[in-house]
């Protein structure tokens, strides 16, 4: 044609039949009415299609692309708000996340740069502490309950379906699931009549999800150490003492001489509580038999068993008891 066209574009009052179709004809959405028609109940959109020229390249593309990520990320937060009672499949179809079954090639895939870049350990540690990554991990191995990472789900869900985690692939079901609970504050109950599915299988599903992410964002950390002890020459060597620690902290003495203190500490309470025993016993209970009381004792036998009955010696002024009569008194010592 004697005209130069960049780009296509198309607006219709949104539902989820006629955008499928524009969608699967490569038009991707730039825009979406926040209030729907008063007449039809529908949000007009607009959505545009970005081409390529049979020679030289297309000069509307990067505008597109950077028009469609704005979207996606206006759209994410919104889903809170007015588009929340959206059907669960037509905000899927909208966000168009990455999947399992996806490939770089497929309509809105293109392999576009978006307006955000993938997470890294640093920027990702701005959206989640080390905790709420545990926190995840816990979950992912079914060792706590669900309750306890519900307050994380809205922000991992804006990550994942912003494509700031290129690296993960999870299913449509999945997706779905991320898009109800995460951005239209829905509960797995609701989506399980939305979705004609037990909620125990759709929780099962969110599960392994979760598990997938955790392991991404363990895998962001433990790479980043890796570079580190790449910047500083190899793995890290053990502290000696007089060195001082990362955190400031001084290293005074190794673990073995700690331990060793620590045990010479032990033995002198004990000692001493044993020297407080005997002491307080010494008095009452001391039997010091001398060689004339031993050999009254034996009568000039040889004694038949080990033990051997000397007569207790009296301390001076100790009064008489009821004990002091005969066979009283009297103590086994053994041989």
């Amino acid at each position: 044609p004697p005209y130069k066209l960049d780009y296509m574009g198309t607006s219709f009052g949104l539902t989820p039949d006629l955008y499928e179709f524009w969608r699967k004809s490569g038009f991707r959405p730039v825009y979406l009415r926040q209030v729907a028609h008063a007449a039809t109940g529908e949000h007009s959109c607009i959505l545009l299609r970005s081409l390529a020229p049979l020679e030289g390249e297309a000069h509307a593309q990067r505008i597109i692309d950077h028009f469609v990520g704005d979207f996606r990320a206006r759209y994410l937060r919104l889903l809170q708000g007015p588009f929340r009672e959206q059907p669960t499949r037509l905000a899927l179809s909208i966000v168009d996340p990455p999947t399992e079954t996806s490939t770089g090639t497929e309509a809105g895939a293109e392999g576009f740069v978006e307006n955000q870049a993938p997470l890294t350990a640093r920027t990702l540690l701005q959206f989640l502490s080390r905790d709420d990554i545990h926190r995840i991990e816990q979950y992912g191995k079914n060792l706590v309950e669900y309750g306890l990472v519900l307050d994380l789900v809205s922000t991992l869900a804006t990550l994942f379906l912003s494509r700031r985690l290129p690296e993960v692939r999870l299913s449509p079901l999945q997706c779905a699931i991320l898009v109800a609970v995460g951005c239209q504050q829905r509960t797995f109950d609701q989506l399980a009549k939305a979705f004609e599915a037990p909620a125990s299988q759709l929780l099962a599903l969110f599960n392994k999800a979760m598990h997938k992410l955790a392991n991404h964002f363990r895998a962001l950390l433990e790479r980043q150490e890796e570079e580190e002890d790449e910047v500083t020459g190899g793995a890290r060597r053990p502290l000696k003492s007089g060195e001082v620690m990362a955190g400031g902290q001084f290293v005074k003495d190794s673990l073995q001489s700690e331990q060793k203190a620590a045990a010479r500490k032990v033995h002198q309470k004990l000692d001493s509580a044993r020297e407080d025993l005997l002491s307080s016993l010494k008095g009452e209970f001391a039997v010091a038999p001398g060689e004339d009381e031993l050999r009254e004792a034996l009568r000039g036998q040889e004694p038949r068993s080990g033990t051997l009955s000397v007569a207790r010696k009296r301390i001076a002024g100790e009064a008489e008891g009821p004990s002091s009569g005969k066979g009283g008194g009297k103590k086994k010592h053994r041989r």
